[in-house]
């Protein structure tokens, strides 16, 4: 079993291009919808660590209330503890937690990081279904980060295409058909808007690089639809990408080792090229009205 490393995975640059306004209506919505869907990321890639911060805070609560209540013998008094002490114990409990929540909130990154460190020694040492659950974690921070960027290259064309911008070029029906037009995968999120904004978009479609957005959705890919098991499109693809030379020597079918390091490596570039991307159409509508 390969280390998790989920601290690393926490550290995705997901909160960008903060208290910008942007000349367009349609791209400074797409901003803020773009920033709420990568707070999800983050919860999801914090999430494993918050909750084991906050067990440890929850189990000092009740043991501090359990003495107060209960006195300095408390274990060998719970299962003879009338209701009435319960009752006691559980509401000082949750009062003691809002203070020690409260007291540590300057220390918060810093117990993270440590709860996170912690629970990865714990997993580790639970064998190969905890490991697995918790790799899951890591996998579902990869599936939710394309979704993400996925998402705002279909909602910033919709809601450009609605605007009163006459520079951009609007296919017909039959033409997205014919010309294969579309949001279902990063080849023809390129070649849309590649289109629709006909001329002087070198900088938009720089945002859509391969270099960026690629490795993001190569990984995605073999995870949702090979179960995270290296198949030939994922061998096929993976050598244009240092990232993935580890894998290169693998047999197919092999499971891909995920770790957070590989999570925020793949997830990085292509955050940041979703901000480069709403920027970019905000400027060619700027110069192009």
């Amino acid at each position: 079993m390969q280390p998790l490393l989920f601290v690393e995975s926490s550290i995705i640059c997901g909160v960008q291009m903060e208290n910008v306004t942007l000349g367009s209506p349609a791209c400074q919505e797409n901003l803020e919808i773009y920033r709420e869907s990568l707070r999800l990321v983050l919860g999801l890639a914090a999430a494993p660590g918050f909750s084991s911060m906050v067990t440890t805070q929850w189990a000092e609560a009740c043991t501090k209330a359990a003495i107060n209540v209960l006195g300095e013998n408390y274990q060998s008094r719970l299962q003879t503890a009338s209701g009435p002490e319960m009752e006691r114990l559980f509401q000082l409990a949750n009062r003691l937690m809002g203070k020690i929540v409260s007291e540590n909130s300057p220390l918060l990154h810093t117990n993270l990081e440590h709860a996170t460190r912690q629970l990865e020694q714990i997993v580790m040492n639970c064998g190969p279904y905890v490991h697995g659950i918790f790799e899951g974690v890591l996998k579902t921070v990869i599936i939710q980060s394309w979704a993400a960027f996925e998402a705002l290259t279909r909602t910033l064309w919709r809601k450009v295409e609605d605007s009163s911008n006459a520079s951009v070029y609007r296919p017909d029906d039959k033409e997205w058909k014919r010309s294969q037009l579309g949001f279902g995968s990063r080849r023809t999120i390129r070649r849309t808007y590649e289109t629709v904004f006909p001329s002087d978009h070198a900088t938009i479609l720089a945002a859509l690089a391969p270099q960026s957005i690629d490795p993001l959705a190569i990984l995605r890919n073999v995870i949702v639809h090979h179960a995270g098991k290296l198949d030939k499109t994922f061998k096929d693809e993976c050598g244009q990408f240092p990232i993935f030379a580890p894998f290169q020597t693998l047999a197919l079918d092999s499971p891909i080792p995920i770790d957070g390091v590989l999570v925020r490596d793949v997830v990085n570039p292509a955050i940041s090229g979703g901000y480069s991307l709403i920027s970019a159409v905000d400027d060619w509508l700027t110069r192009h009205p």
